[in-house]
């Protein structure tokens, strides 16, 4: 009579292959949900850019306090993983807001602690993620000027922010041209 059934060393050969493939796909689904976090915190900063554009376009006035007259909005960037919408408010009755703006712009660069609309306007990147530079301003702002939305930085060039796994393997940028429009690209 003959017995059926499997050897020890085809189970051992069964056991081995799944293993290695396991460990293959878990390694690809690993470097696919750094991808995913990068592209995802990436639609994310052009929502909020584009949130202080429409904003800035709308003259947004808060019914909460009428007396406070919103100049501009913008979003601030902050090493390592921090970015806030604000809202610029004239700082004095005495002068006008496009001296507001021109001027020290409110002291910190133009925002200020202040000036956030609400704790939901302050974002962080995904754990996996960080700035890897914001060029174009010193202080980090990006802010929209109303009525015909001017965009005020501290140099010629377009405003860029690069994003970055925190292992250096991928990087997305987000760049804000002169005119405001907004593109996406890999870093350089």
């Amino acid at each position: 009579m003959e017995e059926k059934g499997f050897t020890l060393l085809e189970t051992t050969i069964v056991i081995a292959i799944t293993m290695i493939l396991s460990a293959v796909m878990l390694g690809y689904s690993r470097s696919n949900e750094k991808q995913i976090a990068l592209y995802r915190d990436q639609a994310i900063i052009v929502g909020v850019i584009n949130r202080a554009k429409s904003l800035a376009l709308q003259r947004f006035n808060n019914p909460d306090n009428p007396n406070e007259e919103i100049c501009a909005f913008g979003v601030n960037f902050k090493y390592p993983k921090t970015f806030i919408l604000f809202k610029d408010i004239k700082k004095s009755t005495m002068i006008s807001c496009k001296d507001d703006i021109t001027g020290n712009y409110g002291g910190s660069g133009g925002y200020d602690v202040n000036e956030e609309f609400s704790a939901a306007d302050i974002f962080t990147l995904d754990s996996k993620l960080v700035f890897r530079d914001i060029s174009g301003d010193q202080s980090g702002n990006l802010i929209f000027i109303p009525p015909d939305l001017e965009i005020k930085i501290d140099t010629s060039s377009p405003f860029i922010v690069n994003i970055q796994s925190t292992d250096g393997s991928l990087c997305s940028s987000v760049e804000v041209g002169a005119g405001g429009q907004i593109t996406e690209s890999n870093c350089n």
